[in-house]
C-alpha cells in the first residue's frame, strides 16, 4: 500500500506540512525521495499556513498514516505508530489541521497530504486551517 501512495508523489505535487514549518501560502519548499528509486527524486511542495516555523531540513522515514477506521484521510484516531516519522496521508474528509493533528498526537514530525483531486492532481494548494 505504501508503494502506492509514494507512486502518487510522481502525478502530483506534494502538499506539506512539517511540525514547525514556516507561515508562508506560496510553493516554498522541496520534498527529496531518497528511495525507493522508483520514485527517489525532488517534488515541489508548498507549506501550511498554519503551525510553527522551521529552520532547518527534516530527514525521516515517510510513512503511511492509517486511522482507525482502516483509511488514510486520517480523520479518526491513528492506529499507524508515527513516532519519529514523517505522515503520509491523503487528502480529503476532514479539516487538514486534524489530519495534522493525529498525526502529531501518534509522534509525526512531519505529515505529506497527497493531492488526491483527479480533477486536478498537479494543482498545488495551500493547506489552511487554524490550530
Amino acid at each position: 500500500m505504501l508503494k502506492h501512495y509514494l507512486s502518487k508523489l510522481i502525478a502530483c505535487l506534494v502538499l506539506i506540512c512539517l511540525t514547525g514549518m514556516a507561515l508562508q501560502a506560496q510553493p516554498n519548499a522541496t520534498v527529496v525521495v531518497n528511495a525507493p528509486a522508483n520514485v527517489a527524486g525532488n517534488y515541489d511542495a508548498i507549506q501550511a499556513v498554519f503551525g510553527p516555523g522551521i529552520t532547518a531540513a527534516i530527514t525521516a522515514n515517510v510513512v503511511e498514516a492509517v486511522d482507525t477506521a482502516g483509511l488514510t484521510k486520517v480523520c479518526d484516531s491513528i492506529a499507524t505508530d508515527l513516532t519519529g516519522a514523517i505522515a503520509l496521508v491523503d487528502r480529503g474528509a476532514c479539516a487538514f489541521v486534524t489530519k495534522v493533528l493525529n498525526a502529531q498526537t501518534k509522534g509525526a514530525i512531519g505529515v505529506i497530504v497527497c493531492n488526491s483531486n483527479q480533477n486536478v492532481p498537479t494543482q498545488a494548494i495551500t493547506m489552511g486551517g487554524t490550530e
